[in-house]
């Protein structure tokens, strides 16, 4: 079953035309073109994951609900996020974790809003609209974060 999106052309254009001059503003960037190709790459298969993340989150929140679905999805990311680092255990720098700002550790919670405002829109706007709008949003928040230089 197929869902008329909401998303005009004409915004799909420009959100494409943002995300290539994004791709392609390496200017300032002082590093080898491997290493850049190699960063695009993984950014490419991490906007695949991306959309099939919160299509599956989106189907278990409707059978579930919107916050349990939140919850499984994180205890099973954590689950495996456990396992590399017991695995990876003399390459990271977990115990350091103690010595950083508490406010660097609020990731967890923003992604959890994450995946409960998805699981709320996604079923009435559709996929499309949803990853445009948080796009958009994201490259436009994003800008501002690199222009002021924060976190």
């Amino acid at each position: 079953m197929f869902r008329r999106s909401v998303i005009t052309t004409e915004l799909q254009q420009a959100i494409i035309q943002i995300g290539v001059a994004g791709v392609l503003n390496f200017s300032d960037k002082k590093i080898n073109d491997m290493k850049i190709v190699n960063a695009v790459l993984a950014s490419l298969l991490a906007g695949v994951l991306l959309a099939l993340l919160i299509q599956l989150n989106v189907s278990l929140g409707k059978r579930i609900g919107p916050l349990e679905s939140s919850f499984v999805a994180h205890l099973t990311g954590s689950m495996l996020a456990l396992v590399i680092v017991f695995f990876r255990f003399n390459r990271g720098t977990i115990s350091k974790v103690v010595l950083v700002q508490k406010r660097l550790m609020i990731g967890g919670i923003l992604g959890v809003l994450i995946v409960v405002v998805a699981n709320i829109a996604v079923p009435v706007l559709g996929l499309l609209a949803y990853v445009s709008v948080l796009i958009t949003f994201d490259l436009i928040f994003s800008t501002v974060v690199d222009h002021l230089g924060l976190f």
